[in-house]
């Protein structure tokens, strides 16, 4: 196994310390324990590609587990708010719904021989997203409205991807 997805991996393994630390109300430092964690898992990502780009790591495995890891980690974070009260269930239920949609249309399109990266709108609404899930753990100002900007442009990039394949049109 390679360094990048050794990195990937323990960042998998870590996500369950997380959610605890995340759902641990009674423990002191319980939530900054927690954003401390989120920040690092997220940071950990850019660390595993850089890794193996770096170094001639890029494996089918890494391409694989590395979008896991992301959606492992978000997800992991979303059902903390729900549980918690913090967020609703149908707005996890967009970007539930966006994700597997634009993991389809991939799929999909990667069928036909073409590969669709991410576009800058959906870059955007990662990094809006990641910033939200911070705040909203450490329950800060803007957490919400971070939160809303984040969910719009997951539907507008949501769109832009069945633009992408021109599928807006049939």
């Amino acid at each position: 196994m390679t360094q990048a997805n050794r990195i990937t991996v323990l960042r998998i393994l870590f996500i369950p310390l997380f959610i605890y630390f995340l759902l641990s109300t009674a423990l002191p430092y319980g939530s900054l324990i927690a954003a401390g964690l989120f920040i690092a898992l997220s940071l950990t990502d850019a660390l595993d590609g850089f890794v193996a780009r770096k170094y001639g790591q890029e494996t089918e495995l890494g391409k694989l587990l590395d979008p896991l890891a992301d959606k492992l980690l978000v997800y992991g974070a979303f059902l903390g708010f729900i549980q918690t009260g913090k967020l609703w269930s149908w707005v996890v239920l967009i970007f539930l719904v966006r994700d597997f949609a634009v993991m389809g249309l991939r799929v999909w399109a990667a069928k036909k021989g073409t590969i669709i990266g991410a576009e800058k709108l959906a870059k955007w609404k990662t990094a809006l997203q990641m910033a939200a899930i911070v705040l909203l753990i450490l329950d800060w100002p803007l957490q919400y409205m971070l939160f809303l900007i984040s969910l719009v442009l997951a539907v507008m990039s949501g769109l832009d991807y069945f633009r992408q394949t021109g599928l807006s049109e049939a």
